[in-house]
């Protein structure tokens, strides 16, 4: 960790955790509509529910989903 301190201060980032790094990537994949098993394996996770409270969805991705779910209850006539 003290090697991950050093290459942000000597790059002059603000200064973050790695675990932030590890939140980004998640996030990241998870809008990239990769499957969350490979989100979670990808992080070393055992379970999922530790893999979702990595994730996070950006509003774009949340949009989408709403369209989609709005799709399929017009598909089943029920809207």
């Amino acid at each position: 960790m003290d090697h991950f301190r050093k290459v942000i201060k000597k790059a002059k980032l603000r200064h973050i955790r790695f675990q932030d790094l590890r939140h980004t990537c998640a996030s990241l994949l998870l809008n990239k509509n990769i499957h969350l098993k490979f989100i979670q394996e990808w992080l070393g996770h055992s379970c999922y529910q530790s893999t979702l409270r990595y994730a996070y969805l950006d509003s774009k991705s949340k949009v989408e989903s709403g369209l989609r779910l709005d799709d399929t209850f017009r598909d089943i006539n029920f809207v």
